[in-house]
């Protein structure tokens, strides 16, 4: 691709822009240079004669292909649970640390009625 000239947005009328069209017709009808012609009919014919050694190597880089590992959340980063599971695990969280204070406050007490009848601690 070679750089193309932008030329600034202004108005033209409609002779101008049919001339330009007819200018870029003639170029295209215009007889090429006999080296251009013979040029371009070897690139061509290089280009044929490589297609089945392309096409071979697409379809080895095709079937060589392992597609990427999907992974099973859609967004990275976001393992938050559920606002329900998180209540109720803390519920359990608070069930259980009410549990260890019950069993730890009936071992004290069993301890200070043994203390009592027993004499035992001081």
């Amino acid at each position: 691709m070679a750089n193309k000239r932008i030329n600034r947005r202004r108005h033209e009328s409609t002779q101008d822009l049919l001339a330009t069209e007819r200018k870029t017709e003639v170029r295209r009808r215009a007889p090429r240079a006999p080296r251009e012609v013979a040029s371009e009919i070897e690139r061509l014919e290089c280009f044929i004669a490589a297609a089945p050694r392309l096409a071979r190597q697409q379809k080895l880089s095709r079937l060589n292909y392992v597609p990427p590992i999907e992974r099973e959340s859609v967004r990275p980063g976001t393992n938050r649970l559920p606002l329900h599971r998180e209540r109720a695990i803390n519920l359990e969280k608070a069930m259980l640390i009410g549990k260890l204070a019950l069993t730890l406050s009936l071992i004290g007490a069993a301890l200070g009625w043994l203390n009592q009848s027993l004499h035992f601690l001081r």
